[in-house]
């Protein structure tokens, strides 16, 4: 049971709670996209908040990156009074910044960003007409909805990639509902590459995926599915 203590937390204004509500939903989605497509240890966090999304109240999207996070190894029920408790016990710090004016294009962004042994992870995301759109992954600029099926496809930048990829999907009865490439942002991700991102009408066949990691020029792929 959660400490008696934690009945006595601040409540959240309900205007503050209709405000986040389609961010709880970008910042879990966040968190469960981070441990599909890093499958490492999860250890420590940053969670930045730019725009008008940090002048809010956002304890129930530290809650809902936990959530995240944990979605799938963890059956336990995580809400706004039992998150800490959780993300305590399952090591994991979040460290949570706000930018109020560093939003770029965006009313409000919501970034993650960790760091474990050297490597780095990035992702980032924000609300568009009243859909989550992921804008930043790993050192590249992408811009697509994070839902159902989607195969990410790092792969040297140069033409006939997305042909080589769609032919094998194609061949596997794998529909291609929308696809993004995302170039290198200023901050930069590995030199010389892209990343494909294929949101799809079902889940990959293994064989198809082994096809595609083994194409020339393709340096790695991952499928998701939120």
């Amino acid at each position: 049971a959660a400490p008696r203590a934690a009945v006595n937390a601040p409540m959240i204004l309900p205007e503050t709670l209709a405000a986040l509500q389609p961010y709880v939903g970008l910042v879990e989605t966040l968190g469960r996209l981070y441990t599909q497509l890093h499958r490492g240890p999860m250890h420590h966090f940053d969670l930045t908040y730019s725009g008008a999304l940090a002048d809010l109240d956002t304890r129930p999207l530290r809650a809902a990156l936990i959530k995240g996070l944990l979605d799938a190894v963890s059956e336990e029920r995580i809400n706004l009074v039992n998150a800490a408790i959780v993300a305590r016990q399952r090591g994991i710090e979040i460290a949570e910044h706000q930018a109020p004016t560093e939003a770029g294009p965006y009313a409000s962004l919501v970034t993650l960003h960790t760091r474990h042994e050297g490597e780095e992870a990035t992702l980032a995301g924000t609300i568009i007409w009243n859909a989550q759109r992921i804008v930043h992954v790993d050192g590249f600029a992408t811009d697509f909805e994070p839902r159902g099926h989607i195969l990410f496809c790092r792969n040297i930048d140069k033409p006939g990639m997305i042909g080589r990829v769609g032919v094998i999907l194609g061949d596997a009865q794998v529909n291609i509902n929308h696809m993004d490439v995302g170039p290198l942002t200023a901050s930069g991700g590995p030199s010389g590459e892209a990343l494909m991102i294929l949101n799809v009408g079902r889940q990959v066949p293994a064989a198809a995926i082994e096809r595609i990691r083994a194409t020339e020029a393709i340096a790695g792929v991952t499928a998701v599915e939120l």
